[in-house]
């Protein structure tokens, strides 16, 4: 009779993903925190449903692979290039310092060096996925710290790339010698697979595109996905490290995008495996027993990370929110971390209690992920506004804005336009501005951003409009209007509330991103509030209705309604 117990296993493993993704995402977690929780609950050291714990494992080895996979498909220097002063050298000295502050940390507790140095390297990476999910639905991924946290992480994920080989490098031989060896395998293998993946599989993906069946292409994708992972494994280099080969290979063809869309699924699921595999390994009793050293891990690796990251892109010239904003989003353990472990694991530098240790930090600290980004706005308007009142001498040196030389043209300005944000609504409307001859004055906290309204001779100012020296320097006072265009509400709310008590009579329009925002906005009695996707969904809707047809009496009143409805 036919052993049915991995299919069994395999069952309650995507049950458990299942549920513990659901709950997940009623409580506006990323499905990530789920999955792990699952497997913490239905693993072998809570309910015991899951028993061939091995075989999971391995299938989640190939989910880890397809990971990286689609990481190297997606790898994208024009991703980085806009932040590469800031992030390239920050991410290295931001992981260096987190390792550092780790070994130190664990060698405390009496762990061995090279157990202490996995703990540093795990806690140095982050989560790009959990991060972009949240500062996603937050609608602050355009932003500016969105987009300096984004480069900060993808620059992570590829360090993950020479970790990866350092630590596969290390044994009970010479260390300078296995690393020269691991590296200079790495090298070859890295340039014979590029050459002949960019000689061969573009051909060979081509012939089997061309043959217009997407099974048999997505079964292609796969098997080079593996194979080639496979390869770096016969090699003595990690699994995962092929897959990420795998996926540069091909990532400048012209297939990436199709292979990208054949294989997310596919990913997905074995991506899924691997994260219940991780919460498989952790036991709640053991979380109860560890819970204080487990938040004091959390803590310092909080503060390390929070640190070093937010003094580090001040430093660069940006405002001090938007450096502590980006700070924030990458306190967490990321996927990435899950890899290196299972690397010390597999050759014996940590032990399982070591790994449960670690991996309970990381499940904690991924939970706590969405909140602390939703609270970090809050916690700097709270500080700031402490520090103004009972720490004045403080504020020119951690709170105040550095304001840009505003020119004798905008303190001329009357029934002007103030343009908080020159993100790309901002631009787009600036420029209209520009064209009907109307005056403007623009702000922002990112110094880049304002070359090109300075380029056109418009008068900018480089701060905080939450700040009155900011809103006083922009002449509110004898402006018509004031437009935030950058849609964060803890901001938006602090900057009407200042333009309210300074100038009652501006109009004010915001920008807000979910329908919660909108309804908190319209409370406050400002003058417009704008609703991007909404405002396109009926753009879209006047398209639609004039090639079918639709007379534009019909179509105006419709419209009308629809916003109406909307609008409450």
């Amino acid at each position: 009779m036919v052993d049915l117990t991995l299919a069994f296993d395999l069952v309650i493993v995507l049950a458990a993903a299942f549920i513990g993704g659901a709950v997940a995402v009623v409580f506006r977690q990323p499905p990530i925190t789920g999955y792990l929780l699952g497997g913490l609950l239905f693993g072998p050291q809570a309910l015991g449903l899951i028993h061939q714990t091995t075989d999971i494992k391995t299938l989640a080895e190939v989910g880890v692979a397809f990971l990286m996979f689609t990481l190297g498909l997606e790898f994208s220097l024009d991703r980085i290039k806009a932040y590469s002063k800031v992030v390239v050298v920050g991410v290295v000295v931001q992981i260096g310092v987190s390792t550092l502050s780790a070994l130190v940390f664990s060698l405390l507790f009496g762990w061995s060096n090279t157990a202490s140095l996995f703990f540093g390297l795990m806690l140095g990476f982050s989560s790009t996925a959990v991060v972009a999910k949240a500062l996603l639905a937050r609608g602050e991924l355009e932003t500016t710290h969105g987009k300096l946290a984004s480069a900060w992480l993808i620059v992570q994920d590829l360090a993950v790339l020479p970790t990866l080989i350092i630590l596969s490098s290390l044994g009970g031989g010479n260390i300078v010698v296995d690393l020269g060896l691991g590296i200079l395998k790495t090298a070859i293998f890295l340039v014979a697979t590029v050459y002949l993946g960019t000689k061969l599989a573009p051909r060979i993906l081509g012939q089997i595109a061309a043959s217009g069946s997407r099974e048999i292409f997505l079964l292609a994708a796969m098997i080079l996905v593996l194979g080639v992972a496979f390869l770096t494994s016969s090699f003595g280099l990690s699994f995962a490290l092929g897959g990420f080969l795998a996926g540069l290979i091909i990532s400048e063809s012209q297939f990436s995008q199709q292979v990208f869309a054949d294989v997310k699924n596919v990913r997905d699921l074995f991506a899924t495996l691997f994260f219940v595999s991780i919460g498989m390994l952790v036991g709640p009793v053991f979380i109860l027993r560890n819970i204080f050293l487990i938040l004091v891990i959390l803590v310092v690796m909080g503060v390390v990370k929070l640190l070093v990251t937010t003094v580090w892109i001040y430093r660069f010239g940006y405002h001090l929110r938007t450096a502590l904003l980006a700070g924030a989003s990458i306190l967490q353990i990321g996927e990435f971390s899950f890899v290196v472990a299972n690397l010390g694991l597999q050759k014996s530098f940590i032990n399982q209690d070591q790994y449960q240790l670690i991996l309970a930090a990381a499940l904690f600290s991924l939970i706590v992920t969405p909140f602390w980004i939703d609270q970090t706005g809050k916690i700097y308007h709270w500080a700031r506004e402490v520090t103004i009142e009972r720490f004045p001498k403080w504020q020119h040196y951690f709170f105040a804005s550095r304001v840009s030389e505003v020119g004798e043209e905008s303190l001329q300005l009357r029934g002007h336009v103030v343009l908080v944000g020159y993100g790309r609504t901002g631009r787009f409307l600036s420029h209209a501005l520009r064209a009907a001859q109307i005056p403007q004055v623009v702000t922002d906290l990112d110094p880049r951003k304002l070359q090109e309204p300075e380029s056109r001779k418009i008068p900018t100012i480089y701060g905080d409009a939450e700040e009155e020296e900011i809103l006083k320097l922009a002449k509110v006072k004898d402006a018509k209007a004031i437009v935030i265009t950058h849609g964060e509400l803890v901001g938006t709310k602090m900057t009407i509330h200042r333009v309210k008590s300074m100038a009652p009579h501006v109009r004010i329009l915001a920008r807000a991103h979910s329908d919660a925002d909108v309804a908190e906005l319209r409370t406050m009695g400002i003058y417009r509030v704008i609703q991007p996707e909404f405002e396109s969904s009926l753009t879209m809707t006047h398209k639609v209705l004039d090639f079918m047809n639709v007379s534009k009496d019909d179509t105006e009143s419709l419209l009308r309604k629809l916003r109406r409805e909307h609008h409450g």
